[in-house]
């Protein structure tokens, strides 16, 4: 995992390769556009002035900045950011294969290592110093507390557990995904009136760090990468226009497809599927309340994007940003574990199509995982289909910027820099 992670730095991390104009760093290696506004995290936890950062649009994300500051201070932000991103990928690695391994078995904990190491999420963000880098680890840590929380039953365990989530969200916008499935299965547990000790965890360490980010520096949390938070909202309290909304519902079947597949680089979406409906055939393996509530999360969230009334601004519909629902990615990769586990006892047959459909999964994110420096050729329509990073403007990336960069920069990991 690690060395894949090292060979998507430089000019091969797909969130700036994927783009028609990257910026170019010192070295010649790639960065995404909004560099300055990950940047900008540290230096204002460096102590700079306030104009050296007060732009930027994504100061609410702080986990991962302030767990970097250290790295960051002593070997820059750039390589400090990338060195923190894989430390933090290997601990949440660590705890979620002995999570495995203690709560579901050897084999499973085994299956699962595989299917994580070579995860294409992975690799997209974690060679780049940036916040995003923290989605995949808060995801996998999150998931963990979940399956806690779904066995917890006194108020002073489901409030732990909760701000447990609430520090996850502090590092991405998580709170949708795992906050709305931690409520749902407190729910489905018929611990009503623990419903709002879910809410006061999860939201008190956000609050805080709002609340310090306002009092103490003066930063405005309304920008343009919160407005869609107000927008979609008030988008329901509206009259609309109503053969916009019917053209906008219309295509919900076709996103909603879309999304599931590339939100998790296809393989992953496939496997569980092809996984999910062999167990339901054969009658042997279901969901664990776990994996439901956080599925069921997902498509809370979509469908409230994507229903939404037509509003002005950047849109969260549509199969431009299938990035957002990469949460899920932990309930298709838990349940995939549970079923190869179980798989054990089953038919000779049976095991040999489940191993089989595992092994497939395995070598082809790896081979997407690696794309870059493998030059595969399909690895850029791939990772474009995860994120277009504009819902209109083609001018941003296309299929093939990911090639088109390659050729032009080389595939040069951090270490090789270029005079």
């Amino acid at each position: 995992m690690l060395l894949l992670v090292w060979l998507a730095s430089g000019t091969m991390s797909p969130y700036a390769a994927t783009l028609k104009g990257p910026i170019v760093l010192p070295c010649g290696y790639l960065a995404n556009i909004d560099h300055i506004h990950f940047k900008a995290t540290f230096l204002l936890l460096d102590g700079a002035d306030s104009q050296d950062w007060a732009f930027s649009v994504v100061l609410r994300r702080m986990l991962f900045p302030l767990l970097a500051y250290p790295a960051m201070k002593l070997w820059g932000f750039e390589l400090g950011g990338v060195v923190t991103s894989m430390l933090f990928l290997l601990l949440a690695f660590v705890c979620f294969i002995h999570f495995v391994r203690r709560n579901i078995g050897e084999v499973a904990a085994r299956r699962a290592m595989w299917l994580l190491a070579t995860y294409p999420g992975i690799t997209y963000w974690g060679g780049l110093p940036y916040s995003y880098a923290a989605i995949v680890p808060c995801s996998l840590f999150a998931i963990m507390l979940l399956w806690k929380l779904n066995d917890s039953r006194t108020a002073r365990s489901v409030l732990l557990l909760s701000l447990g989530l609430g520090v996850l969200f502090v590092g991405y916008d998580l709170f949708p995904f795992f906050g709305l499935a931690a409520i749902l299965i407190v729910l489905r547990n018929r611990m009503y009136l623990k419903v709002p000790l879910v809410f006061v965890g999860a939201l008190i360490p956000q609050m805080l760090v709002w609340t310090w980010l306002k009092v103490f520096h003066g930063v405005d949390l309304r920008n343009s990468n919160t407005e869609p938070l107000y927008a979609i909202p008030l988008s329901y309290l509206h009259r609309p226009d109503f053969s916009k909304w019917a053209a906008l519902l219309s295509d919900v079947p076709r996103v909603g497809v879309y999304n599931f597949l590339f939100s998790n680089f296809l393989f992953l979406p496939v496997l569980f599927v092809l996984l999910y409906g062999l167990a339901r055939w054969k009658k042997q393996m279901g969901l664990h309340p776990v994996e439901k509530m956080v599925l069921c999360a997902g498509l809370l969230v979509f469908l409230f994007n994507n229903m939404a009334p037509p509003y002005e601004g950047w849109q969260m519909r549509g199969d431009w940003i299938s990035r957002l629902y990469q949460p899920i990615f932990t309930a298709l990769l838990l349940f995939s574990a549970r079923i190869l586990q179980s798989a054990s006892g089953w038919s000779r047959g049976l095991r040999t199509t489940y191993l089989g459909l595992f092994l497939a999964a395995v070598v082809l994110q790896g081979l997407f995982s690696a794309g870059p420096v493998l030059n595969n050729p399909y690895a850029g329509p791939l990772y474009f289909r995860f994120y277009k990073h504009h819902p209109t403007n083609r001018d941003l990336g296309e299929p093939d910027s990911l090639a088109r960069n390659l050729e032009a920069h080389g595939r040069r990991p951090l270490g090789f820099c270029r005079p």
